[in-house]
């Protein structure tokens, strides 16, 4: 996708998923925070116990709300993490490493 940002894209993905988008202030539920993510609500849960996903309770409940701004954040992360492992695995290869 040449010529769009990483949210563009992002964004992009999802609605080709199929997802509706909320504006990113919104807060989702982890099990919609997991659909955005394409991980299960587990591995959410997860996210907000090691700190990586922030997450609150809503006012008089013990449910946790998560900001769409965040999850995008993360989203971006994990896919500039995984942009970089391909790039180093392509100038291992192109340096003659077996893969």
């Amino acid at each position: 996708a040449e010529g769009r940002g990483l949210v563009e894209e992002l964004i992009a993905g999802l609605l080709a998923d199929g997802v509706v988008l909320a504006r990113v202030n919104d807060d989702v539920t982890p099990r919609e925070a997991g659909e955005l993510l394409g991980v299960s609500r587990q591995f959410v849960d997860k996210l907000i116990a090691d700190g990586r996903l922030a997450a609150r309770f809503k006012p008089g409940s013990r449910h946790r709300v998560v900001r769409v701004a965040d999850v995008l954040e993360l989203e971006a992360s994990r896919r500039a993490a995984a942009d970089r492992i391909g790039a180093t695995i392509d100038v291992l290869v192109d340096a003659g490493a077996e893969y």
